[in-house]
């Protein structure tokens, strides 16, 4: 194909693209019943956004059975065009059904909502949110509370759970709390790789109290968290109290982790039943530890793995991690229960345990301070907590 031609095709799909745009539509939904025919009119590129009340505010809209399509494509979903508010949407009858499924389809953004109270016995379904794919927009000042899965080892996600890739941020106001499921991925299940970062972005992004039956208590990524092209960072963000009956008490990635864990990035307080009681990575962390914070986390925690559970890397489990850890971070407090790596964990395999590292030789980890001097406690503010 010659210049011109790629000139011409160019300008074709630059006006497909502005057209898709111009032609794309909001619909408003105040009840149950808006929500479930939106659903089923939005075309690609629409959003469906929950009208404010009476007052001017963000509303709530109790549902009554599974908001359910299988044929959207790259919507938005928003609970509220009120600047720093959120919209919910809960169970009536709290833990009976699941929020909403997607069943497949993939989205482009979810953002300005809560959703709560939701439960699936489905083990391909969440209690909150089920999709497909995230197409670009990631999640933005959204929450998740109280969901359930109950539905076998092989369950996703207790407050969202996304089939296969997500690509975008977690950003400004992410809260996955006292979420749950029987599988992987108590807070949030990404069946693919994560293409994106988690960063507060001068607000609270956390993940709090969520537990899974297996791998991942807080967050589970089947394959790459961020890749070669597109680096990942972990920032203002905290993983604690979550726990996992496996691996990865407070975030779980199956194979490369791509990225930094940079300045307030907390894993505290977490548990995992074996290995990596904050944070797992079956692959190579292929980045580095630059002012991480990993306190009182366990592994191999008998009361998640069973009597005589066993587990390494109390902080950190990988296989390598290829830019060390640098002045700033800190492990205090961390416990691998019958394993090896209080701190750290590099096994140099995925096949298992091969080597315990206590510090790089020339980025020693800081001695232990108090709970009083825990930077963490200063960071989690409950006047940060998320209110609709």
């Amino acid at each position: 194909m010659n210049r011109s031609h790629h000139f011409i095709w160019g300008v074709v799909a630059v006006c497909l693209l502005l057209s898709l745009e111009a032609n794309a539509a909001t619909h408003l939904v105040s009840n149950e019943a808006d929500l479930l025919d939106a659903l089923g009119r939005a075309r690609s590129g629409d959003t469906i956004l929950i009208s404010n009340g009476p007052d001017g505010m963000p509303r709530t809209i109790n549902l009554t059975t599974t908001a359910r399509n299988s044929t959207v494509d790259n919507i938005t979903i928003d609970g509220t065009d009120v600047p720093d508010r959120v919209g919910i949407l809960a169970a009536e009858t709290p833990h009976s059904f699941p929020l909403i499924a997607l069943d497949g389809r993939p989205i482009y953004q979810v953002r300005n909502i809560e959703m709560n109270d939701g439960k699936s016995t489905v083990d391909s379904e969440a209690g909150g949110l089920t999709v497909g794919s995230i197409v670009g927009g990631g999640l933005r000042n959204a929450a998740f509370r109280r969901n359930i899965v109950d539905a076998g080892m092989n369950a996703g996600g207790g407050g969202m759970h996304v089939t296969g890739l997500f690509v975008g941020n977690l950003t400004r106001d992410i809260h996955f709390d006292s979420n749950r499921t029987s599988g992987s991925g108590g807070g949030l299940h990404v069946g693919g790789s994560f293409l994106g970062s988690i960063e507060a972005d001068g607000r609270d992004t956390h993940f709090d109290a969520n537990h899974a039956g297996m791998n991942g208590g807080g967050m589970y990524v089947a394959e790459n968290f961020g890749s070669t092209d597109k680096r990942a960072r972990i920032y203002a963000n905290y993983f604690a109290t979550t726990t996992a009956g496996h691996d990865g008490g407070g975030l779980y990635v199956g194979k490369n982790f791509h990225g930094d864990l940079k300045e307030y990035s907390f894993f505290v307080h977490n548990k995992a039943g074996h290995d990596g009681g904050g944070l797992y990575v079956k692959g190579d962390l292929d980045g580095g530890v630059h002012g991480g914070r990993f306190e009182n986390n366990i592994a191999g925690d008998s009361d998640l793995g069973g009597p005589g559970a066993t587990g390494s890397g109390g902080g950190i489990y990988a296989r390598s991690i290829s830019d060390g850890i640098h002045s700033g971070s800190y492990f205090n407090d961390n416990k691998a229960n019958g394993g090896s790596g209080g701190a750290v964990m590099v096994t140099g395999s995925e096949d298992g345990p091969k080597d315990a590292l206590s510090a790089p030789p020339s980025k020693g980890i800081p001695q232990r301070k108090t709970a009083a001097q825990s930077p963490w406690a200063r960071h989690r503010n409950p006047a940060h907590r998320h209110t609709a």
